[in-house]
């Protein structure tokens, strides 16, 4: 379990309460828990805040595991998402489980495909005018939510590596054996809600609109909602969450380059321990690829625990990918140029 950075991971052997509970749910319907090579996992991230990591789980269960979509759609949803969020553990870990759902995705996925490149591009004609239909929404658009936040948690936690090897036999090898190894896991058939057991005492935030025909969606992430502003409320000042969400609301989508100027304009009023902490939530939102070992441990003065970090990391994360969301719900662009 040492694949982690910046924090220490519970591996499976120490995990107690409600994180042995979900580790063994993830074990049971997902199939793997981590990376075979190093055990880095974005689940086991979650690990130091319990309830975020049960609520994170289940609005996958929900979303990826069940439902009407097919499972290789949402699957190469999910692979697009993280190809275009630059982060090659998700997206070679879901392309591997669309390759093994093949044969049950939707007649016409790459149109699906297609909108889910145009997700960070407000604009987009293609968000005006979803390919598909508003019975397929609540799964569809969820697990790219689910995406846009889980890829910035991955880029910071578990860093640039991908699951497979860099090239070559093993890497075709361990590929064909993953694939192999999901086409058999995608038999199963989960229960619809059965998540929902993991945190049946928190109250669920008002889901998106689009989620409201799909019961079970609307709870798990309308709770992971609650869970995660709960976990950041005790963790950041007020000021520093204000100053995430102003910067996001004049975000165009576009990845800000290697220059942190951007950054320092951010946070330019700032001082001490406000303008440590706001530096780490601009750059998970923005480009987690850039965090530093420093820009880490400069929050770490204010913030020594885990726990904390990963809250602080989880929730700047969900936020900036809640901005996407609204870009699909109130799209922009004209409809017209996606035809």
């Amino acid at each position: 379990m040492s694949g982690l950075r910046y924090i220490e991971p519970v591996p499976p052997h120490r995990a107690m309460g409600l994180v042995a509970d979900v580790y063994r749910a993830i074990r049971r319907d997902f199939g793997v828990l981590g990376d075979v090579r190093n055990g880095r996992s974005p689940f086991i991230a979650h690990a130091p805040v319990p309830d975020l990591l049960a609520a994170a789980w289940s609005v996958l269960y929900e979303t990826m595991l069940v439902g009407r979509v097919p499972r290789a759609t949402k699957e190469s949803v999910a692979a697009t998402i993280s190809t275009l969020n630059a982060c090659p553990f998700c997206a070679e870990t879901h392309t591997m489980m669309a390759a093994g759902a093949t044969g049950k995705g939707d007649h016409e996925v790459a149109p699906i495909v297609e909108w889910a490149r145009a997700t960070r591009s407000p604009h987009s004609g293609l968000l005006a005018s979803p390919p598909f239909d508003p019975d397929k929404a609540p799964e569809i658009l969820t697990t790219a939510l689910l995406f846009h936040y889980i890829n910035r948690v991955v880029s910071v936690f578990l860093g640039e590596a991908g699951v497979l090897p860099a090239s070559g036999p093993p890497r075709r090898a361990m590929e064909a054996a993953m694939t192999g190894y999901f086409r058999y896991r995608s038999k199963r058939r989960p229960d619809v809600g059965a998540s929902l057991d993991l945190l049946p005492d928190v109250v669920a935030a008002p889901a998106p609109d689009w989620a409201a025909n799909a019961p079970a969606i609307a709870i798990a992430l309308g709770r992971f909602e609650t869970v995660i502003d709960s976990a950041a409320r005790s963790t950041l000042a007020p000021a520093v969450r204000d100053r995430l969400d102003v910067t996001l609301q004049n975000w165009d989508g576009s990845d800000p380059g290697i220059s942190r100027a951007w950054l320092e304009d951010g946070v330019t009023d700032l001082r001490g321990q406000d303008r440590d902490v706001t530096q780490l939530l601009l750059l998970t939102a923005l480009a987690p690829y850039r965090l530093s070992d420093d820009d880490v441990s400069r929050f770490r003065r204010h913030h020594p625990s885990d726990a904390e970090l990963v809250a602080a990391v989880c929730w700047a994360a969900f936020t900036a990918a809640r901005r996407t969301s609204e870009w699909w719900a109130h799209p922009t662009g004209d409809a017209s140029e996606a035809s």
